[in-house]
């Protein structure tokens, strides 16, 4: 067996022992952390390793990522009537547009 075949598997091994080692890591504590602390909170006898517990863990990142994203899109637009205001304009609600009076 050449020395490539030979160090092409070993890196394969390592690459897959390692991206296993990330899966799990993802899966227990990003996902089944969350969920076993919300659903502790409603049953004390869940089983950690239940499918409740992915299914609520998986629900908790969704629902961040919806409050995330309404924040984000909310801030934006107080920054931007801010900034129009600021420099003199009138902020449009239905377009989110800066217009200014040019007749002055």
């Amino acid at each position: 067996m050449p020395i490539g075949d030979i160090a092409g598997e070993l890196l394969g091994g390592a690459l897959r022992a390692v991206g296993s080692v990330i899966v799990e890591v993802v899966l227990e504590i990003a996902i089944r952390g969350p969920g076993y602390l919300i659903c502790r909170q409603f049953k004390s006898d869940i089983d950690p390793d239940g499918g409740w517990v992915v299914v609520v863990g998986v629900m908790f990142w969704v629902i961040l990522g919806v409050i995330g994203y309404v924040s984000y899109s909310y801030l934006w637009t107080q920054l931007a009537m801010d900034r129009c205001l600021d420099s003199g304009g009138a902020f449009n609600d239905q377009t989110h547009a800066c217009t200014r009076d040019q007749g002055q």
